[in-house]
């Protein structure tokens, strides 16, 4: 790849999900690869290497050298870093990594959910999107594309953070599963940022590559079966939006339910 290396383990694949995607986007997996110097990221969208060992896919755009977003791990992590295209949030953050739905511990980190974009709202007051969102999707005021924004809440656009209420309750709304439970707590305690467009009239809740294999072996079933999706569809109808979420009051303000994480330290660069 012009002007950078990345090494890559023989055994690590990240399917190409055209075939499961009815609109058949292909590939369509964010990235985040950590650069030698141990502090920066480089995050994009879009890849797939569907054969261990095989080749590394991704769109012409995203391989160019001057399209390439670095992220300071140690930063904000709100700036522009590109690793979900239409929102240009960081590719990292949000998502709900290995081990987070199979621990004993609740996550300690907001989450991302893409709906489809339909839903969402696009204005000459509110063009698509809000802080931490830098963008929304270029077709999003576009009348003959079939997922234009055409919601008509002001508040439920790119970037805008969900939460469900602290009051409902897991037997409240019938949850059935352990990690089940867990989503709901980190959508009480944290909530979830929209960063992308579904695509269709679907939402997903973004994971890291190989939380559905060590899922399904600790629980027996599958991210794809009825027992969860009915989990997961049922505390998505609690979902509200925090409308005063913004950089001077991060979470809406007010007391936290759960204390931020500690300060990483800053390495010294090579």
């Amino acid at each position: 790849m012009k002007g950078l290396s990345v090494p890559l383990p023989d055994d690590w694949i990240v399917p190409d999900i055209g075939e499961e995607n009815p609109y058949g986007l292909k590939p369509n997996s964010s990235f985040v690869f950590l650069l030698p110097d141990r502090r920066r990221s480089w995050n994009g969208p879009a890849i797939a290497r569907p054969e261990a060992g095989g080749a590394l896919y991704m769109y012409s755009f995203v391989a160019d050298p001057k399209n390439r977003h670095y992220d300071d791990l140690f930063g904000d992590g709100a700036t522009d870093t590109g690793g979900q295209g239409a929102s240009g949030m960081s590719g990292i953050g949000g998502a709900i990594r290995l081990g987070e739905l199979t621990g004993e511990r609740p996550l300690r980190h907001a989450i991302k959910i893409n709906p489809w974009g339909h839903h969402l709202h696009y204005s000459e007051e509110v063009p698509g999107f809000r802080w931490p969102a830098r963008s929304a999707d270029r077709y999003a005021n576009d009348p003959d594309h079939k997922n234009a924004y055409v919601g008509d809440n002001p508040q439920l656009v790119m970037g805008s953070l969900l939460a469900v209420k602290p009051e409902v309750t897991a037997e409240e709304i019938g949850l059935e599963t352990e990690p089940g439970q867990l989503l709901l707590q980190v959508l009480q305690d944290y909530g979830a940022y929209i960063c992308e467009d579904a695509g269709w009239d679907v939402f997903d809740f973004i994971i890291e590559r190989g939380v559905e294999v060590e899922f399904e072996a600790k629980y027996g079933f599958s991210m794809k079966s009825e027992t969860w999706r009915k989990d997961v569809i049922r505390i998505a109808e609690q979902l509200c939006v925090i409308a005063n979420n913004g950089p001077e009051s991060i979470g809406g303000g007010g007391v936290p339910r759960r204390s931020l994480a500690p300060d990483l330290p800053v390495p010294d660069m090579p």
